[in-house]
This record gives C-alpha cells, structure tokens and sequence, in this order.
C-alpha cells in the first residue's frame, strides 16, 4: 500500500514538474523582443567586465552581482555569432533555470514545514501553472531568481543546525543572488535564536560566519549602488510609494496581480484564517511568512522599496505557504479536497494566452527586423527617444546603417530634429516609451511625403483579454522624404 501511494506521489510530481517546464519553455521559445529595462541591463551585461559587475550599473539599473555574473559566464559560453533572437533567449537563460528549480525547491520547503508530501505536491502545482511566476522566469531581470533564492533562504533557516556552519556563510551570501533576502533575515534569525536560546554561544559563532559575506556585500556593493541611484530610483517610483499608505492595496497587490485574480476574496479568507492560525497554533512558522510580508511593507511605507507586481513576486513563495496551512488542520478527505480545489483554481485561473503573459513585448526586436528587411542602404536613420532598445538591437545588424547622431525625443528635441532635417529621404525608428510624443509626430508627417509606414503593437483582441492595465506597446518604423 505505501508503495503504491509513494509511486503515486512521484508520478504526481513528475507530471506537475513537466507541466511547469513545458510553460515556461513554451513562452521561452516564443522569445518576444526584450522590452526597455531587459535591454538596459543588457548593454551593462555587454559594457561592463565581471568586476565591474560588482559596481553601480548605468542606466539607473540595479541587480544582484551574482546574477549579472552568472548570466554573462553563460551568454559568453556559448561563442558564437549572436543573432538577436538567439541573444535574447540566451539572456534569460538564468530566469529561466531559475524558474524551474522554484517548483521542486518549493516542494522540498514546503516538505520540511509541514511533513505532509501531499501538501509539498500542492504547492508545487501552484506555482507550476501560476501565470506571474511563468512570465517573470522567461525576462532578463532578476525577479525569478529572487523567488527562488527566498525558497532556497528560508529552506536552510528550517533546516539549519549549528554544527552547520557553512550554512550560515550560504545565508550570508543570498543577497548577492537576490537583495529581497534582506526582508527574510529578521524572521529567520528570530526562529533560529527561539530554537538555539539554550546555545547562545554556538549561535554567535555561525552568526558571526554570516556577517563576514553579508557585511562585504553591504559594504563595498548596496552602500555604492544606495549612494548611487537611491535619489532617482525614489523619485521614479514615487507613484508606488503613495499607493503603499493603504494597506489593502498591498495584500491586493499580493492576490490580484500575484494570481492574476479579479476578485480574490474567498482567497482572501483563507489567507486571514491560516495567519491567525499559524499565530495560534505555530508561531515559529508565522514568523516565516508574516514577518518578511510585514518587512517588505515596512520598507514600502518608508520609501525604499517599490509596490509593483514584479518587486513582490519573490513572496509568492511565502503567500502559498501561507494558503495551504489549513490543509494540515483537515482530517477528512472531501473537506481537503475542497479546500485544495478552492485554491487550485485561484491559480489556474490566472493562466493566460503566451502572447499576454509578456505584456510589456515592446516590439522594438520587429521594428528593427522591418528596418534591415527594407533598408535602402543609404538613408540616415533616426532613433527614438527609448534609445536603450535601439542601442541594443542595433549592434546585431550591418555597420553600413546610417544613424543619424541625434534622437528624437522631447518637444524641444523634436522640432529642432524634425523641423530643420535636410531635404532628402530619412528613416525614423521609434519604440513604445516615445507614444506621448506621437500626436506631435504625427502632426509632422503631414507636412512630409510618408514613403512607407509600418506600425507594430499589440492587438486590441489581445489586450481585451489582458486583466493587467496598462498602455498599449507600440513600435513603428516610417520612410519620409523632406
């Protein structure tokens, strides 16, 4: 009979790992073009040596050191003309892996806090077919790693002993794959003192372990990069930081865009009982999961971390730890499965079509093909204003294009460009971040011969589909003759 279930059991996991792998790979083959902040940390990834690395990046970029170098070894590996399809996909290549180990990793967590592999099986399905894990894994941005590295973090805090001492060096070094470990450190240590209140001594050694990488990180990397880019990056998520005052948008935040949930209220009864439950009844188990949710608010009401879908994404781990608690307090099968069902179903509802799931697809890699495809060899060409896709698509085609040194971009900056170019035939290629300037632009073709025109944008029908609110991407490539 054990038999029997345990084949049962691996057979389930299997199936679930597979499925999670074949959706990632499905949006990974379908590779869309890398959208404005992919190409900024891709130039940085191109422009800067390994060391460098470990420095303030340019172009208000910000990510872990280990990520940047693990994702250039990798790009570099491979030594072979890039085309940009093939560099794109490479790119993500991190994210991806990254995205896959999450499902078993979670499985393995979740196996340690609840001793129940049926339980570990469940939260493995969540996060297998949830639709933000799946598009943030397949994006040259280090948003699925951190999800993984919050999985792996609180993985060595449940099962850490402190003749283990180069677990706590591991711990130390977290924050150089992924900085949201930061938000996980106080409810960590606060197990780990609870549970070692008896061997205090022991405890400060391997703490002191963890200090010597933690410190190098925070000293000679997030100092820097704080000193560097802490005044623009605040000023630029601003709009983030006012919606945080309300407490009800965060945990919106942490259902309807996590799970993609128009209306997540059920979800929302179950979260509330399984916390005050786990308070109640397993409060070392609590402080895994409330505290680093409570953190990452904290640092949001006080302006130093942004509320947005993709800079939460590394607690989806610790919200399904959460959702599934109450199933350990179910001794009947059909009221488990219901309960499991229920929330099967807020995450399988946010599946989405592989053409939405990446959203923010800017088009400029379609513009650029359209460009080369039709380039009559001469013609200067002008770029827009969201000059990093530009700058990045640009180095994979010919030498003999003609760019013109000047982009278009900003009212000033455009009537000097547009309105005093020379008599001849120009080229203007201009990505989704240019769209406020496209009334002028338009109001300026009608004084000029359009010899060809292509636009490329996401379709109407598929943004109806779409529950994510935001603007329409556009690229477009126009032939004038002045």
């Amino acid at each position: 009979m054990e038999k029997g279930k345990s084949r049962l059991f691996y057979s389930l996991a299997a199936i679930i790992i597979f499925t999670g792998v074949f959706l990632r790979l499905r949006l990974w083959i379908f590779n869309p073009g890398l959208h404005c902040d992919e190409a900024s940390l891709a130039l940085n990834l191109f422009d800067t040596s390994f060391a460098g690395l470990f420095k303030p990046l340019i172009r208000l970029q910000v990510a872990p050191p280990l990520f940047l170098v693990l994702s250039k070894y990798f790009y570099r590996l491979v030594n072979i003309n890039y085309t940009p399809d093939f560099s794109d996909m490479m790119l993500r290549l991190i994210p991806l892996v990254s995205g896959i180990a999450a499902i078993p990793a979670l499985g393995y967590l979740l196996n340690i806090l609840y001793k129940n592999k049926w339980i570990a099986l469940a939260g493995m399905f969540l996060l297998s077919v949830n639709s933000c894990a799946i598009s943030y894994s397949c994006i040259f941005k280090q948003y699925s790693t951190e999800m993984l590295v919050t999985i792996l973090t609180l993985a060595l805090f449940a099962g850490l002993k402190l003749n283990q001492k180069y677990k706590f060096f591991l711990l130390g070094l977290m924050p150089c794959f992924s900085m949201t470990s930061f938000f996980l450190y106080p409810a960590g240590f606060s197990v780990l003192l609870i549970k070692f209140w008896k061997e205090k001594k022991e405890f400060f050694k391997g703490f002191c372990i963890f200090l010597v990488p933690f410190l190098a990180f925070v000293l000679f990397f997030l100092i820097p990069v704080s000193k560097t880019h802490y005044s623009n990056m605040e000023s630029y998520w601003s709009e983030t930081f006012a919606l945080a005052s309300n407490l009800f948008v965060y945990l919106k935040l942490l259902f309807c865009l996590l799970f993609r949930v128009g209306n997540p209220l059920l979800i929302y009864g179950i979260f509330v009982a399984s916390i005050f439950l786990m308070i109640y009844k397993k409060y070392k188990l609590a402080l895994y999961t409330v505290v680093p949710i409570a953190v990452t608010y904290i640092f949001t009401l006080t302006r130093h971390y942004p509320l947005s879908e993709r800079f939460v994404l590394f607690l989806l781990p610790v919200v399904l730890i959460i959702l599934l608690y109450p199933l350990t307090f179910v001794a009947k099968k059909p009221a488990a499965i219901a309960i499991g069902i229920i929330i099967a179903i807020a995450g399988l509802r946010g599946i989405s079509p592989v053409e939405i799931a990446h959203i923010k697809q800017e088009y400029a890699k379609e513009a650029w093909e359209y460009l080369v495809k039709n380039y009559d060899g001469k013609s200067p060409v002008i770029m827009g204003e969201d000059f990093v896709t530009n700058l990045y698509y640009r180095t994979f085609y010919p030498e003999n294009i003609n760019y013109y040194d000047e982009a278009f971009s900003g009212k000033k900056n455009s009537d000097k460009i547009l309105n005093f170019l020379p008599e001849r035939v120009w080229y203007v290629i201009v990505s989704r971040y240019d769209s406020k300037y496209y009334s002028e632009f338009a109001e300026y073709l009608e004084k000029v011969e359009v010899l060809d025109y292509k636009t490329f944008e996401l379709s109407p029908e598929m943004m109806a589909k779409s529950v994510l609110e935001i603007d329409a991407p556009k690229s477009l490539v126009v032939k004038i003759r002045k």
